[in-house]
């Protein structure tokens, strides 16, 4: 029982600690608003940095590291992989292959 008063005494002191400011419905509007640009705008521009990170930041084939690319050279790189991964597409079987099934695996339909 002793830990309720302590949670008890613990809940006066916050309530005295931090009083409830009586602020109008119009004053919360406007906090609320410019808080959820404040956020907004955060948010628009570490998804900005990290799509930016995610195009231009790219390994070199030439130099054997990995740089920051110009925009025009890294959508030549992204054409290029959406071709090489479009011909890949194209190069893959839509059946099995029959050599991969043989008759031992299926024992009641061997003869």
């Amino acid at each position: 029982m002793i830990v309720w008063e302590w949670r008890r005494v613990y809940r006066q002191w916050l309530r005295n600690a931090f009083p409830v400011k009586n602020i109008s419905y119009k004053d919360a509007t406007r906090k609320k608003l410019i808080l959820g640009f404040a956020f907004f705008f955060v948010g628009w521009k570490l998804f900005g940095f990290m799509i930016q990170d995610k195009i231009l930041f790219r390994w070199d084939e030439a130099s054997g590291e990995m740089r920051y690319f110009d925009v025009p050279e890294a959508k030549e790189l992204v054409k290029k992989e959406l071709l090489q991964q479009e011909k890949e597409s194209y190069k893959k079987p839509s059946v099995a292959d029959p050599s991969f099934v043989t008759s031992t695996i299926f024992n009641l339909d061997s003869d």
